[in-house]
């Protein structure tokens, strides 16, 4: 019986002040039945009249209550009455989650009904304990996250580098392997793309997924250039003048381990990607790899595609805070290609932080930052890289490297065995 204008109250809402004095749990059940059924198997409840039922106001009669669990009927509104009861009282509040195998308005009755064994205290003290909030707190104490702490030291353990291996030793020592949001800087054609998609298939060879999204070269070019590397041969060789007889063998070696190394490689060549894509492929691309390391390489920045092409600046550095929501919500390794602004030395001057084109960002945003130039003004076939910055590795050269051509292959250079102009500097 409800007398007109008293509205939807809180039935037996006396355990409130309970669970506030004893500090024990207090569950807030869909009905007057099922609060009757908890109150006869000793918890502490509160029922309220309907999903509906619970009023924003009622919000501070739960005050200084430490742990509250919402327990509504097994259908969908009762999920979302569940939810919507958690977010008005806050972290504090768990939603209990019915089993798969639950049938459809499963209920607190219904489940008591169905234990004819009375062992009915065990089953929801464990949908109790496995009740989970809607959302997790804004904040958390330091001390709450020791065992992940631990976890991400182990992730690491036993291994030989931090990040992902190169395939550069002088690379691999400085960086100790590729990781965080590394950003990679030349000026035009020295042969910076060449270089990342070198590090990507050594990296797909050894097994770990990589996806490259590609915006200036074309998925075939991009494979092709891997083949050429790979069996020694020249693109003409390949296209037009047809593979010699004393390279065929190598060229079948070259086809089967790009194979091998390309049920790892993902291009993506979509010139409108967005946010929610990226998200989608990286978890694609570990649901079918079964590993959690990952390596995104987008080329270029320049070439991410931008809403507003009359400020390609705030479009870029826009770019960039999604590519840190991506490194961390998604704990990816990310290579980030760029241009850096034009110089009348071409590419014989060493980039500064910033030389990078377009945005003003790069050097708040990247974990690492890469320059590519030529030490020697007179030699093309030579180009140093270097850390321009970084937050947890030394600014430096890395390593002087010798660009074989044609087959877009970037070897390190031995500095004890070959002395070339301006090698030792420092």
């Amino acid at each position: 019986w409800q007398p007109a204008g008293i509205g939807n109250p809180l039935f037996n809402s006396c355990d409130i002040e309970k669970a506030r004095n004893e500090e024990k749990i207090l569950v807030i059940a869909e009905g007057e039945k099922d609060t009757l059924v908890l109150k006869q198997e000793g918890y502490l409840a509160v029922g309220v009249s309907g999903v509906n039922g619970f009023k924003e106001e009622y919000k501070e009669f739960f005050r200084d209550i430490k742990d509250i669990v919402v327990c509504f009927d097994n259908d969908e509104a009762g999920i979302q009455g569940a939810r919507k009861v958690a977010s008005i009282l806050g972290h504090k509040a768990r939603v209990v989650r019915w089993g798969e195998e639950d049938p459809e308005k499963f209920d607190v009755n219904d489940l008591y009904v169905s234990l004819s064994d009375g062992n009915f205290n065990e089953v929801f003290d464990k949908l109790l304990k496995e009740a989970r909030p809607v959302s997790e707190p804004l904040i958390v104490p330091a001390s709450s996250k020791v065992n992940d702490l631990i976890d991400y030291w182990n992730k690491t353990r036993d291994g030989s580098l931090l990040g992902l291996d190169t395939g550069f030793d002088k690379l691999n020592e400085k960086l100790s392997g590729l990781r965080g949001l590394t950003i990679l800087g030349a000026a035009p054609k020295m042969g910076k793309s060449a270089f990342s998609l070198q590090m990507a298939s050594n990296i797909a060879e050894k097994g770990m997924p990589v996806i490259y999204y590609d915006f200036e070269n074309g998925e075939m070019r991009l494979y092709t250039r891997i083949i050429c590397r790979l069996a020694r041969l020249g693109e003409t060789e390949l296209r037009l003048t047809g593979i010699p007889a004393d390279k065929f063998e190598d060229y079948k070696k070259a086809i089967e381990k790009f194979k091998i190394l390309g049920n790892n490689l993902f291009v993506v060549t979509n010139r409108k990607i967005e946010l929610t894509d990226i998200f989608q492929q990286i978890d694609y691309a570990r649901e079918i790899t079964d590993k959690k390391k990952i390596l995104l390489v987008f080329d270029s920045l320049q070439k991410l595609p931008v809403k507003n092409l009359r400020d390609r600046r705030s479009g870029i550095d826009s770019w960039l805070r999604d590519l840190e929501e991506i490194r961390d919500r998604k704990e990816v390794e990310i290579l980030l290609i760029s241009e850096i602004k034009r110089d009348e030395r071409g590419g014989s001057y060493r980039p500064l932080v910033d030389s990078f084109k377009e945005s003003g960002d790069i050097e708040y945003t990247a974990d690492t930052a890469l320059g590519i130039y030529r030490p020697d003004a007179e030699d093309n076939t030579l180009v140093r890289l270097e850390v321009l910055a970084g937050r947890d590795v030394e600014s430096g050269i890395v390593a002087d490297y010798r660009v074989k051509y044609p087959f877009w292959e970037f070897e390190e250079v031995n500095r004890e065995k070959e002395n070339l102009y301006g090698f030792m500097e420092v």
